[in-house]
């Protein structure tokens, strides 16, 4: 229950909002991108371990991921904002609330 009132109280706090949070600038983008072959190249010089190399391969390429995921989402809240029903979600809200 605490975890729904949560999520629902996120989300009405984020179609309140007209700001995006997330989203960053195409040059942040490419130092990200500068940074982690620099780094992929510094782990293959000193590690020699293959499963080292591929775990932190692994590691760098979820945290890549990760912002382009909320990204997609951060792009497409402004399409499906108009087509969530707040008030049922503060109706929820206010119920569990009241347990």
């Amino acid at each position: 229950m605490e975890s729904e009132a949560k999520i629902l109280a996120d989300l009405i706090k984020k179609s309140e909002t007209e700001t995006s949070g997330i989203l960053t600038p195409p040059l942040f983008k490419l130092f990200i991108w500068i940074a982690v072959v620099m780094f992929l190249l510094c782990v293959n010089h000193y590690l020699e371990n293959s499963r080292a190399i591929s775990m932190t391969c692994m590691f760098v390429g979820g945290m890549i991921g990760m912002p382009s995921t909320f990204q997609t989402g951060e792009k497409m809240w402004p399409i499906s904002r108009p087509h969530i029903n707040l008030n049922s979600a503060r109706e929820r809200l206010h119920n569990i609330s009241a347990l």
